[in-house]
């Protein structure tokens, strides 16, 4: 039984907009029943037909209210997007079906650009940033901005650091969510691995150990699936 929200008028989106739109619940097969979620909070996931082609929609948390609810949906494209009525844009899952949520908590920021001002000024403060700078590598060679400029924007980088991978080792995993990939058919696809020259070779398995004592790949169970690799030399590499 697959339930979808679609639009019950038309609608046009300017482009690279984020809107809002007031859904039509219902249900494909047999006759509608919108009181299975009325008064109820539901899960609203991303039409297949449509994901990422021409527009995106956002996965949420939605309340049902007289079989309708509201789902946001991005026109990421450089022209006005016309929806007409009637398009299927998203499916209504159970609340059940969510294995885990976490609240999102903002964090903290300073109350005005006069205290990170204030914070600048001290010479230890600035000599933090320096070293940021340089363990972190980020080039900031543009002259149309001042030196305070130039300090606010290393203040900026440095709160949200975390985000800023230097390594394989500081790629950050979410725990909470395994993604499954359904595939097409059956049909095993094997590709025999090509000979490297002896260098590409020891570059190649020192970066997939790499990549496994990060974690980023692990051992397949069967050797059903297989791609061949090969390097490509880069001009600042």
């Amino acid at each position: 039984m697959i339930w979808y929200v679609s639009l019950y008028d038309h609608f046009k989106i300017r482009k690279t907009t984020l809107l809002q739109f007031r859904l039509r619940v219902y249900q494909l097969f047999p006759k509608p029943r919108f009181q299975q979620y009325n008064n109820k909070t539901v899960l609203l996931e991303p039409s297949k037909h449509f994901r990422f082609q021409q527009f995106a929609t956002a996965r949420s948390l939605s309340n049902c209210q007289n079989g309708k609810t509201v789902c946001t949906v991005l026109n990421y494209n450089p022209q006005t997007l016309v929806l007409k009525k009637g398009i299927k844009i998203a499916t209504v899952e159970n609340i059940d079906t969510l294995q885990s949520c976490i609240p999102y908590v903002e964090k903290k920021t300073c109350s005005s650009v006069a205290a990170v001002s204030a914070h600048l000024e001290d010479t230890d403060a600035r000599a933090d940033l320096d070293k940021f700078l340089e363990e972190y590598k980020f080039q900031i060679n543009n002259k149309d901005i001042t030196e305070e400029q130039k300090y606010e924007l290393l203040t900026l980088l440095r709160r949200y650091k975390d985000v800023f991978a230097r390594s394989l080792e500081e790629i950050e995993q979410y725990p909470h969510y395994e993604l499954h990939l359904d595939l097409l058919s059956d049909r095993k696809v094997f590709r025999r691995q090509f000979r490297l020259h002896p260098d590409d070779a020891t570059e190649a398995q020192r970066q997939i150990d790499e990549m496994y004592q990060a974690g980023v790949i692990e051992h397949a169970p069967t050797a059903d699936y297989n791609s061949p690799i090969f390097l490509v030399a880069k001009k600042d590499a």
